[in-house]
């Protein structure tokens, strides 16, 4: 029995040996068949682009130009994967200087950095039609009169909610004493005042600045009527005071909501490239560049 068993095993491991060298020998010539197609196809390739140059360097262009698009692909799909008004929000409340725990102080201003997060994130889904001018001086305003605390009432005037509305004012934007405290009624009213006051005061006013200096004078002269009253004429010290301390969120909140517009602007900018060079064989770059609907400053990147 053992012996019979023996070789029935034997018998088997031959077998299996002669199935293995087979299967080795199939492998070693389609492995031969593919190498020489691939040197063929190089042989064809080089003697293709030493007669045609310019197709040559056409193609290296192109390869160049997919590169950097994939590369700024993945940048804007890393940026945009990961909620990025929650990383806006939550860069532009790390800047606040009343964040602080309630302790029973619900009142005063500033708030425990979440309700200051949903605050802001209110205040730009309210503002979410404007320019970021009017959305850094809308933050910045809502920081200084409550530090983003929707509960925030005032011990000397009616004045509460986010935007800190005293009752006659806030009247005439459908807030009452009821609903001043509700973050979307506030600044709902809040976004409207500040439009009123921006294009019957300060627009022919800042016509001419722009960026940051825009931002700040924006800011300026809308918390000035905004704080006194619409007819008021010259500001007190103390409320100067208040737009110099607000002065450092405001730069921080435009410079952030700048680089988020920037980064809208190259997702868009990617799928525009990508559309064309799908629709198109045969490209003039320099034409190409120059006619893409974005700034001189992202252009310059893109040259090489």
């Amino acid at each position: 029995m053992d012996q019979t068993r023996e070789i029935y095993l034997n018998d088997i491991s031959n077998d299996y040996d002669v199935i293995c060298n087979k299967n080795r020998l199939k492998f070693v010539i389609v492995f031969s068949r593919f190498i020489k197609r691939i040197k063929s196809v190089l042989r064809f390739t080089k003697k293709y682009f030493y007669k045609n140059s310019t197709h040559l360097i056409a193609l290296i262009s192109s390869s160049i130009i997919f590169l950097f698009i994939l590369n700024e692909a993945n940048i804007a799909h890393n940026n945009y994967k990961d909620s990025i008004s929650e990383k806006l929000i939550e860069k532009i409340a790390l800047n606040s200087s009343f964040t602080r725990n309630y302790n029973n102080e619900t009142k005063n201003v500033g708030a425990p950095i979440w309700a200051q997060k949903e605050s802001i994130k209110t205040v730009l889904s309210e503002a979410k039609n404007l320019d970021l001018f009017h959305k850094a001086a809308l933050l910045a305003t809502v920081e200084v009169e409550s530090g983003f605390n929707p509960l925030a009432k005032s011990n000397l005037s009616t004045a509460c909610g986010l935007f800190q509305f005293i009752k006659a004012t806030g009247k005439a934007y459908g807030l009452s004493q009821t609903n001043c405290t509700e973050p979307m009624s506030n600044s709902r009213a809040g976004v409207s005042h500040y439009l009123d006051l921006y294009n019957t005061k300060i627009k022919t006013q800042v016509s001419d600045l722009e960026g940051i200096e825009r931002a700040f004078r924006i800011f300026e002269l809308t918390y000035y009527l905004h704080h006194d009253g619409i007819n008021s004429s010259k500001p007190s010290s103390e409320v100067k005071a208040v737009v110099l301390k607000g002065t450092h969120f405001l730069i921080k909140s435009y410079m952030i909501l700048k680089q988020e517009e920037l980064n809208r602007e190259n997702k868009n900018l990617v799928n525009i490239v990508l559309k064309r060079l799908k629709n198109k064989t045969s490209i003039n770059y320099a034409n190409f560049l120059e006619k893409l609907p974005i700034k001189k400053l992202t252009l310059a990147k893109l040259r090489f």
